[in-house]
């Protein structure tokens, strides 16, 4: 996928505004000045197996955080994701995932990003990313098969405010989603409850 200019203000839209006010006073840094990209593997097919080995993240693991392809053979160990890695698809929907599916192997067409910490918080990265990359999938949103490379990702220009401010937009997100998600469940569990009172 070729052009790769960022979106103005990804995280002040929608839900997730929380940067609004101040974001066109940030500077702006392209990521890979605040980020590597480490791109996934190309594990052996030989060594795939569904009952034992090592656990291998495919695309369609990214939103369940559960694996169904294991990989038995010997690997490099900077390919293994840990809980909380910030990991990539590079085809089909484009989000930013936090992995929570326990140690796993980084497959080939997923990517890790690997923030330093002294300049970008995880979380807030997490959220930003999100948005830059719902807007890019919006814009190919034609394309048949749609497909991301790590040039792609390294390129985007991100609003970088003081860790410290980061680190607040980042809880205060996830405060309200975690609300939004409790409300959800609540909702559920009412309906559930009703449903058995009309039984």
């Amino acid at each position: 996928m070729k052009g790769s200019a960022a979106p103005e203000r990804p995280i002040e839209r929608g839900g997730r505004g929380e940067a609004r006010r101040n974001a066109t006073e940030w500077p702006r840094v392209r990521l890979s000045s605040v980020c590597r990209v480490q791109n996934g593997w190309a594990f052996d097919g030989e060594g795939f197996s569904t009952n034992t080995g090592t656990p291998l993240i495919r695309i369609r693991d990214l939103k369940t955080n559960v694996c169904s392809l294991r990989f038995v053979g010997e690997y490099p160990k900077e390919y293994v994701v840990r809980n909380g890695d910030l990991l990539i698809g590079m085809d089909g929907e484009f989000r930013c995932y936090r992995w929570r599916g326990g140690d796993a192997l980084l497959n080939q067409r997923v990517c890790r990003l690997l923030p330093d910490r002294e300049r970008v918080a995880p979380g807030y990265l997490h959220y930003l990313l999100d948005e830059f990359l719902r807007e890019i999938e919006d814009r190919t949103a034609f394309t048949t098969v749609k497909h991301l490379s790590s040039r792609d990702v390294q390129s985007l220009e991100i609003p970088l405010p003081p860790l410290a401010e980061q680190e607040r937009i980042a809880g205060r997100l996830t405060e309200q989603l975690g609300a939004v998600e409790r409300a959800r469940a609540a909702a559920a569990q009412r309906q559930f409850l009703d449903q058995l009172d009309h039984r």
